[in-house]
């Protein structure tokens, strides 16, 4: 099979955009004996070839060659550019590509039998051998994975093969063309528009269906081609064979699926980008009009070989593109020859006309299809519909004048073609050069859109002319006319999505802040003594304490953080090499299994803690970031010069934190004031410095000196505070100022490179960029699936060789990051991600995904580089969890975020403890409700959809004492029974490695627009899986998928009702009572009044015996005074003493 990309190629940017959507066609599609070539033509010219055409043909040839080296196989290479030489065409007076699209697969298919008589340069090396179909694709076509061998498959089948009678030129049985269905996608940011996501309805992949019905196929056993299938090579020539005359046709697609015989495959489906802006769609439609008008040959012979199907299928186009002529003219008729009050409600019925079709589909949905949907869901559905519904109808009525004109404009210009000039037949314009060309701004839309205008201005006039009162409601639609260029401008400009977020100078100044204190924990703890690695946690209470061991999770978001904070202009370029490397040549030297690092190490002397294991998730997240990090290299080695300016905030972040820290010193001695206020206005100098050389940025290099002058003073200053107060505050302060004059020298450095020393940063960005990717590429993900389930195992157990039984059954989870990073690498089929469990929570009046705690760690991790494009489940799930985690805690009056994180108890070492909190309701593990742990982390998290909320909760956190030397700490607990007495919470002193990087990266990716998601889905092994993510939203909610507990208890329930606490007053009359625990192999039981024994297995490791009248068995501490000689028991059993008070608490 050879999947072909038909394109036009006017410019390096054409050739790359074409080279990486070909490349990313095979690595979605890489099963199967699959090649790929771009059919390429130069634009239309004056000139048959110049200087730049060569350049450019060249250059396409070495992508090609590229590609092919980074693909090798044995035999025909993958990729091909087959490029056409420009004919002169009088018709169209100008020298172009033979027969544009349509010469071009047929010359290819001449060139695949053996036929050098073509248009096509000659070849450096044959076309593979053998090929039977060819799949072709539009430009802006994606394909979702597998797709080509699906389609070949299918076509394949004997049932589907074409049978052709070459006495009657036709295909009597199978098919010659699969048509798959085609998807409009999820887009956001730049790539969205109101106008795209009224116009484009269903968008977005549905997991659930794998067929819809259509017409023409259930009825008739007949597709519409629409340009995009799989043909077979030799009944598709066979079949189109002197059929068709040169310069006629300009929509050969649904003419060649009527000849050649096509099927609709609605089972495999392609995504298409459906247009953001009015002026390029209304662009495609008028060349649609045209190329359907110049079928009326083929319509009106009943000789062409057309059958009579296929010529109702035309027939029902040209009814279309009448449509809007007809709507408009039957309304100026209605004002002109009838009253106001008929014209009115003549008006009115045209409108209804048009609600026909979208009414249709909501009278439909009225009634919920099955009895297992909520009522809300299913009315809030129904209300978008309908909202949906009218904007669609509104819309069409506001452009309706420009569509008439449009649509007359292109029947008579073909009309007049067809048979007076026979000229311009092939007038085509792509797509993408109708984006490009055509201006966005209000001017451009009233220059195009100029025959709305004019039909406004003459409805209006003939009923002002004919003296009729229906004039009245031709003024209004005059001016909704008149005005709809400036309705199309503004429905067509970008739409604000979770890429786009609008985030207040304020609150990114807040978050910008909060990300440099934490930023803190990895400049102070990553060090050479730590081989530059993170360690896990830093614990400061009672005494602090370091721990040194780290995991893959721990490394990547380190890595993350490290590429963060050069982006925030925290560190220089240099420095952001130097510690990438240095991470990246520990993490080489340590031992691996299959790829894979094992999930824990010991800083100090690299090497892995018992047991040894191996986590799927933590391998995903190392593998997925570090993917991140390669793609910020490549960026950064591209134009280092670039790059090299550093973002002078983070000098202004900095200088914050100092001005917070000087706020905090107690103002408390005389002669230290003198120094406060020298060292406020050197910070105040400091900011206006930096803002100058942000306003004069051509100045930068040299001003740049002076800003590390000025840091050194105030690092003096500092330090002289510190020597006369020496208290923690005041070392504080000195600690940030001696980070503020390193980040001014930071930006010095960058500043003053030589051309050598670029081309070395250069060089040393290249080399990381690989070695990150190898490293990633290298772990190998398909030992960790269990092929009966075809799920993710939680992790493999190294030394008894054996994968945990539990596995990653939700899609909600921590671990699709490295579900979609296994798929899309190869080790993981695409099945496994359909696998993935949905269970749906209805949230105010949606369906939100499902995790297993109900934390913010599952839902929010994996979108610090995973995109979840916008109308998706993902997206959904995530804004309406922060909204469900907000109003959860707002009926506890706490602040919200509550995620895994340490809690307020400590082992025997009083290390804090660390396990999963939720939120009742969103998870479905038991007892959520049971604790009230707050994570700073998860509210930096929610930052990324959400950040004013998020920096109004961080302000909360921070007024009870939750904000540290290097960040927020890890969390605050508010479970009463591990409150001290007097307070309402205690702070969990720790900081943890994870949560710090996630923080930054979160904290960046709402700032930078999804900088790091850019970057990890940048890379074309990730780009060829990430229509997965393209899964839409339900529309209807279950009533009740999985049992939750989603009532939450109240303080008091929770104190009293907690099935792990029991208190017994006086075991010795009260009835008996045991605690029984075990690990599976260790058993203890214990009575109330002490006795009770444990055991191993079968064997008993303490005597006992049961006794129905005594409890005397076991083994017990006893105590003596040892003034009286007195003795008892520590327990009610076996002995007591006088007025003794027993209480026992299991």
């Amino acid at each position: 099979t050879l999947v072909v990309v038909p394109s036009l190629i006017g410019s390096r940017d054409d050739v790359e955009e074409n080279i990486r959507n070909i490349e990313v066609h095979h690595l979605a599609n890489s099963a199967g004996e699959i090649h790929f070539a771009l059919l390429s033509d130069w634009p239309d010219s004056k000139t048959e070839i110049d200087a730049a055409d060569i350049e450019i043909l060249q250059f396409a040839r070495d992508e090609i060659a590229r590609l092919n080296a980074r693909y090798p196989t044995e035999g025909a290479p993958l990729f091909y550019v087959l490029h056409r030489r420009r004919l002169y065409n009088a018709a169209q007076g100008c020298w172009m590509g033979w027969e544009r699209k349509r010469g071009k697969l047929h010359e290819l298919n001449l060139l695949l039998r053996g036929d050098s008589d073509t248009t096509y340069l000659p070849l450096d090396v044959p076309l593979p051998e053998n090929v039977v179909h060819v799949m072709t694709l539009d430009a802006d076509t994606r394909t979702t994975r597998d797709a080509v061998a699906s389609l070949a498959g299918k076509l394949s089948h004997p049932l589907n093969r074409p049978h052709f009678d070459a006495s009657k030129r036709v295909v009597t049985a199978g098919y010659t063309i699969l048509q798959p269905r085609i998807t409009a996608s999820l887009t956001s940011g730049d790539d969205a528009s109101f106008f795209q996501r009224v116009f484009s309805a269903n968008r977005g992949l549905d997991p659930y269906v794998f067929a819809v019905s259509d017409v023409y196929q259930d009825v008739f056993g007949d597709g519409s081609f629409t340009g995009k299938g799989l043909y077979h090579v030799d009944a598709f020539e066979a079949a189109l064979k002197g059929r068709i005359e040169e310069n006629t046709i300009l929509s050969h697609d649904l003419l060649e699926g009527a000849l050649a015989r096509s099927a609709l495959v609605t089972d495999v489906e392609l995504v298409e980008d459906y247009p953001t802006r009015y002026s390029v769609d209304a662009s495609r439609h008028h060349r649609w009009a045209r190329g359907d008008w110049q079928l009326l040959g083929f319509i009106l012979d009943p000789r062409s070989g057309v059958p009579a199907l296929s010529r109702w299928k035309m027939v029902d186009n040209l009814r279309r593109s009448l449509t809007p002529i007809f709507w408009v003219m039957a309304a100026i008729a209605g004002w002109t020859l009838l009253p106001f009050t008929q014209a009115a409600q003549w008006q009115a019925l045209l409108i209804l006309t048009l609600f026909m079709a979208p009414t249709f589909d909501i009278v439909n949905g009225i009634l919920p299809k099955s009895g297992d949907q909520t009522p809300r869901g299913h009315f809030s559905a129904l209300a978008r519909d309908t909202i949906f519904g009218t904007a669609l109808v509104a819309l069409k009525v506001l452009l309706m004048a420009h569509l008439a004109w449009m649509m007359g404009d292109a029947i008579i210009r073909t009309l007049y073609r067809l048979f007076v000039s026979r000229q311009n037949l092939l007038e085509w314009r792509t797509a993408s050069q109708a984006h490009k060309s055509g201006g966005s701004d209000l001017g451009a839309y009233y220059g195009m859109m100029y025959g709305a205008v004019i039909i406004g201005v003459v409805g209006l006039a003939i009923p002002v002319l004919a003296d009729s009162t229906g004039a009245f409601v031709a003024f209004f639609f005059a001016i909704f006319w008149i005005g709809s260029p400036a309705v199309a401008c503004w429905i067509s400009r970008s739409a604000e999505t979770e890429d786009r977020l609008r985030i207040s100078a304020a609150d990114i100044h807040a978050l910008r802040t909060i990300a440099r204190r934490t930023w803190h924990y990895f400049e102070t703890f990553v060090t050479a003594e730590h081989h530059h690695l993170p360690p896990d946690n830093f614990q400061e209470s009672p005494a602090p304490v370091v721990a040194p061991r780290t995991s893959p999770t721990n490394i990547g978001v380190y890595l993350l953080s490290v590429v963060s904070a050069r982006d925030f202009g925290w560190i220089s370029l240099s420095d952001a090499i130097t510690r990438i490397d240095a991470t990246m040549t520990t993490i080489e030297s340590m031992p691996r299994d299959r790829g894979h690092l094992y999930n824990w190490y010991d800083t100090t002397t690299l090497k892995p803690l018992y047991p040894l294991y191996i986590s799927a998730v933590d391998s995903g997240n190392l593998a997925g970031h570090l993917v991140a990090v390669a793609a910020a290299c490549a960026e950064w080695a591209e134009a280092p010069s670039v790059h090299l300016q550093g973002d002078f905030e983070g000098i202004l972040d900095t200088v914050t934190i100092l001005d917070e820290s000087l706020e905090e010193l107690p103002d408390d001695r005389r002669q230290l004031r003198p120094l406060r206020q020298r060292l406020a206005d050197r910070l105040d100098g400091m900011r206006r410095a930096v803002m100058t050389i942000k306003a004069q940025p051509e100045m930068a290099s040299i001003r740049t000196i002076n800003l590390a002058v000025l840091a050194g003073e105030i690092r003096k200053l500092a330090a002289a505070i510190h020597t006369e107060a020496a208290s923690p505050k005041s070392d504080v302060i000195a600690d940030w100022a001696a980070r503020l004059e390193a980040t001014c020298e930071a930006h010095v450095h960058d500043s003053h490179n030589d051309e050598n020393a670029v081309e070395a940063l250069r060089a040393k960005l290249l080399a990381l960029r690989e070695r990150a990717r190898r490293y990633a590429f290298e772990m190998d993900f398909s030992f960790l699936m269990r092929q009966e389930r075809k799920l993710l195992s939680i992790g493999y157990r190294v030394e008894e060789h054996q994968l945990d039984e539990s596995c990653y059954d939700l899609l909600a989870s921590e671990a699709r990051l490295t579900s979609l990073f296994a798929i899309a690498k190869g080790d993981l089929p695409t099945e496994h991600w359909f696998r993935l469990g949905r269970p749906i929570v209805e949230i105010g009046f949606r369906g939100a995904l499902m995790s297993w705690s109900g934390s913010m760690f599952e839902y929010l991790m994996p979108p610090l580089v995973m995109k979840e494009p916008h109308g998706s489940i993902l997206n959904q799930t995530s804004k309406l969890i922060i909204r469900r985690q907000i109003q959860y805690a707002r009926s506890k009056n706490v602040p919200w975020g509550i995620s895994e994180a340490a809690y307020n108890a400590r082992d025997r070492e009083l290390t804090y403890q660390y396990t999963n909190f939720g939120v009742p309701g969103l998870g479905l593990k038991r007892g959520l409700g049971q604790n009230t742990v707050i994570a700073p982390y998860a509210t930096i998290l929610a930052a990324q959809f959400n950040p004013r909320e998020a920096v109004h909760n961080l302000a909360r956190l921070k007024a009870i004492g939750a904000l540290g030397r290097h960040g927020f700490y890890d969390a605050v607990d508010f479970t009463p029974q591990r409150v001290p007495e007097g307070t309402d919470h205690a702070v969990v002193l720790n900081y943890m490695a994870h949560h710090s990087g996630m923080s930054i990266a979160a904290v960046a990716d709402a700032i930078f627009e999804g900088r790091l998601r850019d970057r990890f889905h940048s890379d074309p092994v990730i780009e060829s899986a990430e229509l997965l993510l393209q899964e839409r939203a339900p529309r209807d909610i279950p009533t009740a998928t999985v049992r939750t507990e989603a009532d939450e208890r109240s303080k008091d329930e929770t104190e009293t009702e907690s099935p792990d606490t029991r208190i017994i007053l006086d075991p010795a009359k009260a009835l008996r009572a045991t605690n029984v625990m075990s690990n599976g192999r260790y058993s203890v039981m214990v009575t109330a009044t002490g006795s009770g024994y444990s055991r191993f297995g079968d064997l008993a490791v303490t005597r006992w015996q049961p006794d129905p009248s005594e409890d005397r068995l076991g083994s017990y501490i006893f105590l003596r005074d040892a003034g009286t000689g007195d003795w008892w028991s520590a327990t009610s059993e076996p002995r007591r003493t006088d007025h003794e008070r027993v209480q026992t608490l299991f």
